[in-house]
């Protein structure tokens, strides 16, 4: 009888290729070991080999693509070698100064390539579309809006996987959301109904003296609101553009932030004095429909704890860098048109406290950065599958988090670039001296890669002595001396590649209390 070796070999090399191109990343290694002339097929496979460099770049194909795969192969390794010698064809400081009255950013970005508007020039009713690629217009139309009060739009914006136009429309103390075809302007064909009036008992007239904001997504199924009148008070909506269910109502006084997990679980994060931040698991799936509720009142699946705070602090900002985990949430803002796309699992949370003098003790202000792999908080989530569950943070936060601070002399937003998954913060440095300075012209960068792939094989790569140079494997991250936490030697070992990089720029930091995107 032969052996399976002897049997592989009969197997002509395209019909081996097709089985390892559905075959997980972990046999297509063990098939390379294997045998010479397996090693062999893999290196001379563009497809094989652009399946297991997306894998250790931690990076998925890109949506829509019509390359070649060798091209995009090409595109990859350049990509790879862009970041490793910060090399990159364009380099942009953008400033996005926050409106003082309103608490918002008065510059939005669209990193998806369309764009909607309503144009002065055109009729009233009329919704302008464009399409932008590398900088150059690639396609634009026109759809008219007959019930819609053009002047009357608080928000609009697109949803490109089902060719979807939102339109969110305040008229005669309503709140009216309309789902639209974005080629024909009638309603979308998926839509429970054309439009939703969100008004009617859920969102609450508002004083006309009174300052809001309203901010909407649509994730996946779900329309997201996010209503804030400015006075302490905040609404959170999610309706099911489907079927029509308002699947959370959730209102609070003090501050909250919020991400959709998966369809079926929804993050919020609050703050009080009594107690630590809480990070609290909500099943949309058992909740009451449409039932208003307090976010400190949430029938949680699971509530994970932070360190507990020294003193009486309340958070003054939040936000996490996107509304949906990149596994499941697909929506204008986290799908760029790109050759390729980040596959990262990191969920990152920004929390900012501040205090003014009192008591005799001066000002004191903190920062930090929670970066959390999903599957800690679905691991979370099955531990507490007998009942509610409240888990300290020496439960689930030492392990395989990384708790950041991020508040510098000239302060830099952790960010994720579209299609890449690396995350940097810095100071402005004298390109003299080296030392931090308001109008420096060289910015340090730290570069976060937590690619769990990439990680391992830089430790195989160091045990072989051919590791990177340059690249620094952190395995243990220390928080160090906390005005806000009691712990005063908090650490956490979420493993990361860390690349330090000084980066010239062309611009002089005016306002250290604005944010600055820095986009490759």
């Amino acid at each position: 009888m032969m052996d399976a070796q002897a049997v592989v070999k009969f197997i002509p090399d395209d019909l081996f290729e097709k089985i390892l191109l559905e075959a997980d990343l972990q046999s297509i290694m063990r098939c390379r070991r294997a045998a010479k002339w397996l090693n062999l097929l893999v290196e001379q496979s563009t497809r094989l080999q652009y399946q297991l460099e997306l894998a250790v770049e931690n990076m998925e194909d890109g949506f829509p693509n019509s390359l070649p795969i060798a091209e995009r192969l090409t595109k990859l390794r350049d990509r790879r070698r862009a970041w490793n010698t910060m090399s990159f064809k364009e380099k942009r400081i953008i400033n996005r100064p926050h409106d003082v009255e309103l608490h918002v950013r008065s510059v939005p970005m669209c990193i998806t390539g369309y764009d909607a508007r309503a144009d002065p020039k055109d009729p009233q009713g009329v919704i302008s579309i464009t399409r932008m690629q590398d900088g150059r217009l690639k396609d634009s139309w026109k759809v008219s809006m007959r019930d819609v009060v053009v002047g009357k739009l608080k928000h609009l914006l697109l949803y490109e996987e089902h060719e979807l136009l939102v339109l969110f429309e305040h008229r005669d103390d309503d709140w009216i959301i309309h789902f639209r075809c974005w080629t024909t302007g009638t309603a979308h064909p998926r839509a429970f109904q054309s439009s939703f009036q969100a008004g009617t008992g859920v969102l609450a007239p508002i004083p006309g003296s009174l300052g809001f904001h309203v901010g909407m997504q649509v994730i996946e199924e779900y329309t997201v609101i996010d209503w804030d009148a400015l006075d302490g008070y905040r609404r959170l909506i999610i309706y099911n553009w489907n079927n029509g269910e308002v699947v959370a109502n959730i209102f609070s006084k003090s501050s909250f932030e919020f991400m959709l997990m998966s369809q079926r679980y929804l993050l919020v994060v609050y703050d009080s004095l009594s107690g630590p931040l809480r990070l609290c698991i909500v099943d949309l799936h058992s909740s009451r429909r449409a039932t208003e509720v307090s976010v400190k009142k949430l029938q949680t699946v699971c509530q994970l704890r932070l360190p507990e705070k020294g003193g009486r602090f309340t958070v003054t900002y939040m936000h996490f860098a996107s509304r949906s985990t990149d596994a499941w949430g697909r929506s204008a803002g986290v799908r760029p048109a790109a050759s390729f796309s980040s596959a990262s699992q990191i969920i990152t949370l920004v929390v900012g406290y501040h205090q003014g003098p009192r008591d005799g003790r001066t000002h004191e202000e903190e920062e930090y950065t929670l970066l959390i792999p999903p599957s800690v908080l679905f691991d979370c989530i099955d531990k507490a599958q007998d009942g509610p569950r409240s888990f300290s943070w020496d439960e689930w936060g030492q392990q395989n988090t990384r708790l950041v601070r991020t508040l510098t002399p000239s302060r830099m937003d952790f960010f994720c670039p579209g299609g890449l998954r690396a995350i940097a913060y810095g100071d402005h440095l004298d390109p003299e001296d080296g030392h931090p300075t308001d109008t420096g012209s060289v910015m340090e960068l730290e570069l976060y890669d937590f690619a769990p792939l990439a990680v391992r094989k830089h430790q195989t790569d160091l045990e072989l002595g051919r590791a990177e140079q340059g690249v620094e494997l952190s395995v243990c991250w220390e928080y160090g001396p906390s005005a806000v936490f009691k712990s005063q030697d908090l650490t956490s070992t979420l493993p990361a590649l860390i690349t330090d990089d000084g980066l010239e720029v062309d611009y002089e930091l005016e306002n250290r209390f604005e944010d600055h995107l820095l986009t490759f």
